[in-house]
């Protein structure tokens, strides 16, 4: 059974909660502290890294562009950045952490937005 305090993806079906691959093939992401576990493989997110991360994960595998991941991220801040280009940043960063774990974040064309793949362990 999924805690609250976590969220599980398989990904193949990216938010089913069944035994597609195995334990392994599952992807964990913290709620309480931003870490990501895939199989033995683990990664440490900042805690911006790790709020736009949820939010393309949340989208399973839809695109979402540049000002959805903003107005998700932003949605509850008193004093969010002037604009959405703060986002490509976040974006930036994820993608040298995540590699790691077999983790894609491709731009899905230019002013379209991005999505997550996860790809064979």
């Amino acid at each position: 059974m999924l805690s609250p305090q976590a969220l599980t993806h398989c990904p193949h079906c990216l938010g089913s909660l069944h035994d597609c691959q195995g334990p392994t093939e599952w992807l964990d992401v913290s709620a309480e502290v931003p870490i990501v576990t895939r199989g033995t493989r683990q990664i440490k997110l900042t805690g911006m890294e790790f709020a736009v991360f949820e939010a393309m994960l949340r989208a399973k595998g839809r695109t979402m562009s540049t000002d959805a991941i903003f107005n998700v991220v932003y949605s509850d801040r008193l004093d969010p950045p002037a604009n959405a280009e703060i986002i490509k940043i976040y974006i930036w960063k994820l993608r040298r952490k995540v590699d790691k774990l077999a983790i894609r974040i491709p731009l899905t064309g230019y002013g379209v937005g991005y999505r997550i793949e996860l790809l064979p362990c």
